[in-house]
């Protein structure tokens, strides 16, 4: 597994950015802090949990190798912030599943 640097997320960060432009989310991405945070560390540790499944105190472990320091109760706090933003996806994903003409469950069963 590959994590990607500061440097990197900061240019992922940007193209984020730049393609949602257009989008009301963008304006608080750009212009509101979260928690104190600029939105280049919210999209390292959103990518960094969701996309390689890093746990977040992992994620601010590394950060803090890099000279950024953030308790694990702001990142919680920030996390819980920016979980209206992804309410649409969510949203989006239910409509999806709904129209589906199939339905997946999980059927494992529960091991003592």
């Amino acid at each position: 597994m590959i994590y990607r640097g500061a440097k990197s997320t900061v240019r992922l960060a940007v193209c984020l950015l730049k393609e949602m432009s257009d989008t009301e989310d963008s304006e608080v991405l750009e212009t509101q802090e979260v928690r104190g945070y600029g939105a280049s560390i919210w999209i390292d540790i959103l990518i960094g949990k969701f996309r390689f499944q890093i746990l977040v105190a992992r994620i601010l472990k590394n950060l803090s190798l890099h000279g950024v320091s953030i308790p694990p109760g702001s990142a919680g706090d920030g996390l819980k912030q920016l979980a209206p933003l992804f309410e649409p996806v969510y949203a989006a994903l239910e409509e999806r599943s709904v129209q589906a003409k199939w339905r997946q469950a999980d059927e494992t069963r529960w091991r003592r």
